[in-house]
Formats: C-alpha cells, sequence, structure tokens
C-alpha cells in the first residue's frame, strides 16, 4: 500500500510508471512529474478492462483517492459500471444547466427585436435582481402544478415568484416591469421543447 511519503518522494522518469496501491487502484507518474490517480476494473456486462480518472496527487490525496475507490466498487458490487454512471452524471448536469432559468432567459432576450439600448436595460435587470437568486434552478421547477403558464395571469405567477425570491423591496414600477419579463421566459422555454420534440420527430419520419 502507498503512504504519503512514498508518493511525495516518487520522481520522474524516461517513461511513465505504475505506484500501486491496491484493489485496482494506482498513481501514474508522468515523465514531466505528473502524479495522476487511476483505478483499473473490469466493466460489469463486457468484463473489458477499463480506466477511471481520480484526479491528480496532491489535490486528490491518498485518503481521497481510497473513498473513490471504495465508491466504485460499491457500484460495481451492484452490477453498475462506475465509467458509465459518471458519464449519465456528466450527461444530467449538463441537461440540468442547459435548463436553468438563466440559459433558458439568456436565449429568450437573444431572440427579441428590442432597441439595443432596452435590450441592454432588461438584461441587466435579470443579471442583478433574477439570476443570483434562481438563474441556476430549473425553469421547470418555477412552474407551480395548476398552473399552465398561458396568458397573462400564468406569466403573474410565475413573475411574483421571481420578485418574492428576491430579499430586498424592489420599487414598485421595477418590481411589475421585472415579473412580467421574468413571466414570458417560461414559456419560451416550452415553445423550444415542442419544437425541438417535433423536428426530432420529423427526422425519425413521424408526423
Amino acid at each position: 500500500m502507498l503512504t504519503d511519503a512514498a508518493i511525495r518522494k516518487a520522481k520522474p522518469k524516461a517513461k511513465a510508471y505504475k505506484l500501486a496501491d491496491g484493489g485496482g487502484l494506482f498513481l501514474l507518474v508522468t515523465p514531466t512529474g505528473g502524479k495522476w490517480w487511476r483505478f483499473k476494473y473490469r466493466r460489469p456486462v463486457t468484463r473489458k478492462e477499463n480506466l477511471l480518472a481520480f484526479g491528480t496527487y496532491p489535490e486528490t490525496s491518498l485518503a481521497d483517492a481510497r473513498a473513490k475507490r471504495e465508491e466504485a466498487k460499491k457500484l460495481l458490487k451492484d452490477g453498475i459500471d462506475p465509467g458509465q454512471q459518471r458519464k449519465a452524471e456528466k450527461l444530467a448536469g449538463a441537461e440540468l444547466a442547459a435548463n436553468s432559468f438563466e440559459a433558458v432567459a439568456r436565449e429568450w432576450l437573444a431572440k427579441q427585436s428590442w432597441v439595443p439600448g432596452y435590450l441592454v436595460k432588461v438584461t441587466a435587470w435579470f443579471e442583478k435582481d433574477v439570476f443570483p437568486w434562481i438563474g441556476a434552478r430549473p425553469v421547470a421547477d418555477l412552474t407551480s402544478p395548476g398552473v399552465s403558464g398561458r396568458g397573462a395571469a400564468g406569466r403573474a405567477t410565475r413573475g411574483d415568484r421571481v420578485c418574492a425570491s428576491h430579499p430586498a423591496k424592489l420599487r414598485a414600477s421595477h418590481a411589475l416591469r421585472l415579473r412580467h419579463r421574468a413571466g414570458n421566459v417560461q414559456p419560451h422555454s416550452q415553445s423550444a421543447r415542442l419544437a425541438h420534440g417535433n423536428a426530432g420527430k420529423a427526422s425519425r419520419g413521424h408526423y
């Protein structure tokens, strides 16, 4: 088993070499002096050998690398490929970020045909009074059950929720404008998802 002292003393050589810790975990020392954690395992279904990266030393400590190895071994025990699990989590995170209120709102803003000065002003409203509070949240989460998002009533309900999320007291006129603009984002996201879905069906030959 490895020790921190042994890892610190490991010097680069002409070719990369491994320092084994056991249980599939090893440290790869590169000719440039890099020290990379790797976990070697066999995929549950194909039984093919695969490597999983756990970061670099000392950013990822010996204890942290061992903890990651144990987490991966638990997944393997349940028949789950830790490499595929990581990919799935990354894809889920990317999809969540793409559907965040800020991402959808910026897409909506980019499609507006306002004069440049007004676009700058509205964008600043969002960046100052909306994004810091709900920008990272999935836009779908901002629609409560029973609110369809159609018409002024739906937009006002969503806009009220945006204003309620802001801890400071906004001036009435500013809050009203902010409520109206924020409320327009959700219908845009629904239209975008519908268009994307229809395009997908068309490409597969469904009409």
